[in-house]
């Protein structure tokens, strides 16, 4: 084989092996021990409540496998009952949950809930990187006002993009 044809074939192999090396499904995992903090945007509004802002932060552990802690803080929140009579507000709450068995990240994929009483948020997110977190965010809870029937509050769906601190 002459060294033009060595040499061309050397190159196709190259350019195949990036080609399918591109392709192969990968993904991140977490800088271990790192903070990954940032605020939440709406995507899609709830049926009956609103909230101003928020902000999430999870934290990683040492090795990468689970997330630690997750903190979330929601300002003024507001949800009305289906007829509309019942309006309730809040400045916002905020809480620190610390997952005693990590919850887990499995191929660079988390999910985890948050509850403060009788609020919940969803989170189901993905590492893009080892210093990059992003989630979709679904919140949702119920008001049990002084008068009237409890209601149930559809806050929306919400992203989340992290940065590693």
């Amino acid at each position: 084989m002459t060294s033009a044809k060595a040499l061309r074939l050397l190159t196709g192999t190259a350019v195949v092996l990036l080609v399918l090396g591109g392709c192969a499904s990968s993904s991140a995992g977490p800088q271990g021990g790192a903070t990954f903090s940032g605020p939440i945007e709406l995507v899609s509004a709830g049926d009956n409540g609103t909230i101003g802002s928020g902000e999430i932060s999870i934290t990683v552990s040492e090795d990468g496998t689970g997330i630690t802690e997750a903190s979330l803080k929601l300002s003024d929140l507001s949800c009305s009952n289906d007829a509309g009579t019942i309006t309730v507000e809040s400045d916002g709450w905020s809480t620190t949950m610390t997952f005693v068995n990590h919850s887990p990240i499995e191929d660079g994929k988390f999910r985890f809930q948050i509850s403060n009483g009788d609020d919940t948020v969803s989170v189901d997110g993905s590492f893009g990187s080892p210093t990059q977190a992003s989630a979709t965010v679904e919140i949702s809870g119920m008001q049990r006002p002084p008068v009237g029937q409890p209601f149930t509050c559809d806050y929306g769906s919400w992203s989340w993009s992290g940065e590693a601190q």
